[in-house]
């Protein structure tokens, strides 16, 4: 039985390992398709809505989640909004960091 234990944490790490990268590129493909609904087919409102659910879904991930606070900040002062002000100054307070 102790001969199991080592292989079965070596599976539980791997497996871990690969759920994370999973999510990691998840959620790089959900920037992307933002970015290229705000940049490419001009929707602002669309990318807005994505770009909130790419923070919501960030999770741990704060490079993610602060590349997506910027691009809905950028939105928001695209469309002329006053909430671009609030966006920037959560971005600078939770992801200053990044």
């Amino acid at each position: 039985m102790q001969k199991q234990f080592p292989i079965l944490s070596l599976v539980l790490v791997l497996i871990s390992g690969t759920a994370a990268r999973a999510q990691r590129d998840k959620l790089d493909v959900a920037l992307g398709a933002a970015q290229h609904k705000e940049e490419v087919q001009g929707d602002l409102q669309g990318a807005i809505a994505a770009y909130k659910k790419v923070t919501a879904d960030a999770g741990a991930n704060r490079a993610v989640a602060a590349k997506a606070q910027l691009r809905l900040g950028l939105c928001y002062e695209k469309l002329g909004a006053a909430d671009a002000s609030r966006v920037y100054k959560e971005l600078i307070a939770r992801y200053a960091d990044q």
